[in-house]
């Protein structure tokens, strides 16, 4: 009888601690992005330009 007691209560106080969750709700900040239907390519020219940098 003393054992059924005992765990009626600590499932009872188990319980209860778990019920006392009062975190705030998180708002969400909403991203829109849309979808890209073209692309543009820019030819750019290469230089190549060797230098030597002598210590």
């Amino acid at each position: 009888m003393k054992t059924l007691i005992t765990l009626i209560f600590v499932l009872f106080i188990g319980i209860a601690a778990q019920a006392q969750n009062n975190t705030p709700e998180v708002k969400v900040e909403v991203i829109e992005m849309s979808i890209v239907t073209e692309t543009v390519v820019e030819a750019t020219k290469e230089v190549k330009d060797t230098q030597v940098a002598r210590l």
